[in-house]
């Protein structure tokens, strides 16, 4: 009875009838107001991508991007597409490309607001949700709570996910009988990675993310060429699925629907915040770039990487046939397009994405740490929780870690969109600030004082030296002439 009720919280009640009316209300009304960014600047956010910093603060734009792809590009992403179709069928694909449409523009607001109340430790920045709720709301109980929330799910409990699934999968690619050696190793690189803070763990996305996208690219590439006679009959299936099929029935709609929006949202990591802690760290000229960047992640994540995911295995005909979801749905869907050899090359690319995915969650964990209290010992702590979390990823049930992980997230989202949508105004801003300076063929630059009234922006006042120019100009501007 218990669990019954539990599984209707996060499935039906959460999710369902308050998250996907809310998400979807508030994303279509971002998408409105900034005049479907989602569709424009594509040449100025590619141009963001590459931006060149003008000191040594923070991090580059591009090691900014690929640490939060390394968020969002998890094995739990891969895998979690045969779930998605598992249980919504194959239109929760078409689900998940709406909401990656709508999910755009929501990481663009957000990561303007995570931008705007950053915060300046030592030589790096840290924002995210807990940032905004604290100085943009002015409640810094609200984002303590939030603080908290996010080391537990993202530092702790994502970690165990992956850490199962790394083990799983060495497991059954290369018949390891102990897998106390695999974690051994795990352990030993992440502790190297993790000691290192931001700065190494930026080092680290910026390289295995791109390697990773480029092998999966070369796969997915290959096998679609080969195929292509075969997609439009899978984008049928998609589509007409999407709908309730022939039948149009109420809940095959409701149960795509809901798988659609829940692993677009679980991992594209909009709404949630995740992204957030990723895209705060970037020196950045002007927040909405960042937006931009950030904009540019959920599309490449969602409609590239999981949509692609979908297309093989449709195509493959093995969906359906008695093979378990996970892992082994996916080797088997590849293994119809490359024999044998499929297996190693599956377990390649999420090896290099599940470690990536750690460090990254790590990160995250350590941002909303800092948040919490500046003391060594703190952070020291939670390094050894984090590698005890990667330990007991070879004995817990991950079905059962799931439902805990959704439900928060849940949860957390919920309550993330609300403060979202309070602050949006500021956002909205902002937003017009780099339009209007892009309209007179200005390089966007961004200030705190640009926005009368605009208070805890405090990584956004402008200095000393451009603040006496400024006075300069006023003086010869009103001298007779």
């Amino acid at each position: 009875m218990v669990k019954e009720l539990f599984h209707f919280l996060i499935g039906d009640l959460i999710w369902l009838y308050i998250l996907a009316p809310l998400f979807f209300i508030l994303s279509g009304y971002l998408t409105y107001k900034t005049g479907f960014v989602q569709l424009r600047f594509l040449k100025e956010t590619w141009s963001s991508l590459f931006e060149k910093t003008k000191n040594s603060v923070g991090i580059t734009p591009l090691q900014a991007f690929s640490l939060s792809m390394a968020g969002r590009i998890g094995a739990g992403n891969i895998i979690g597409v045969t779930f998605a179709i598992s249980l919504g069928g194959p239109g929760a694909i078409f689900w998940m490309w709406v909401v990656a449409f709508l999910s755009m523009a929501l990481a663009f607001i957000e990561n303007i607001l995570a931008q705007v109340y950053k915060v300046k430790r030592g030589d790096l920045y840290h924002g995210g949700p807990a940032y905004y709720i604290a100085k943009g709301l002015k409640s810094p109980k609200l984002g303590a709570l939030f603080a908290i929330v996010f080391v537990f799910v993202f530092g702790l409990l994502f970690n165990v996910v992956q850490s199962s699934t790394i083990l799983d999968m060495v497991s059954m690619t290369y018949s390891v009988e102990s897998n106390y050696g695999v974690l051994f190793v795990l352990l030993v690189i992440t502790a190297v990675a993790i000691t290192g803070g931001l700065r190494r763990v930026s080092h680290i996305t910026e390289i295995i993310v791109p390697l990773a996208l480029l092998i999966y690219l070369l796969l997915i590439l290959g096998i679609s060429i080969m195929h292509i006679s075969a997609l439009p009959a899978v984008l049928k299936l998609i589509i007409s699925n999407a709908f309730g099929g022939k039948e149009m029935m109420v809940g095959a709609i409701a149960s795509a629907m809901v798988q659609g929006v829940k692993r677009g949202l679980l991992f594209n990591g909009t709404g949630m915040g995740s992204a957030t802690l990723a895209g705060s760290t970037a020196n950045t000229r002007h927040p909405a770039k960042q937006g931009l960047l950030q904009s540019l992640g959920v599309f490449v994540d969602t409609v590239f990487i999981n949509g692609s995911t979908a297309f093989i295995i449709l195509m493959s005909g093995v969906y359906g046939h008695g093979i378990p979801n996970g892992i082994l749905l996916v080797q088997a869907s590849i293994t119809h397009y490359l024999g044998g050899f499929a297996p190693y090359y599956v377990s390649t690319i999420l090896l290099l994405t599940s470690f990536t995915a750690i460090v990254g969650n790590y990160y995250y964990g350590e941002t909303n740490i800092t948040y919490l209290s500046e003391r060594k010992g703190v952070l020291i702590t939670y390094r050894f929780a984090v590698l005890g979390m990667l330990i007991l990823g070879a004995f817990v049930n991950i079905d059962e870690l799931w439902n805990i992980v959704t439900f928060f997230v849940g949860s957390m989202t919920i309550i993330n969109l609300v403060v979202i949508f309070l602050l949006s105004g500021t956002a909205f801003k902002v937003w017009d600030n780099y339009l209007q300076q892009k309209k007179i063929g200005k390089v966007p630059y961004f200030y705190a004082e640009d926005i009368p009234g605009l208070e805890g922006a405090d990584c956004w006042e402008k200095p000393d030296s451009l603040k006496e120019k400024t006075r300069e100009d006023a003086y010869f501007k009103a001298m007779p002439r």
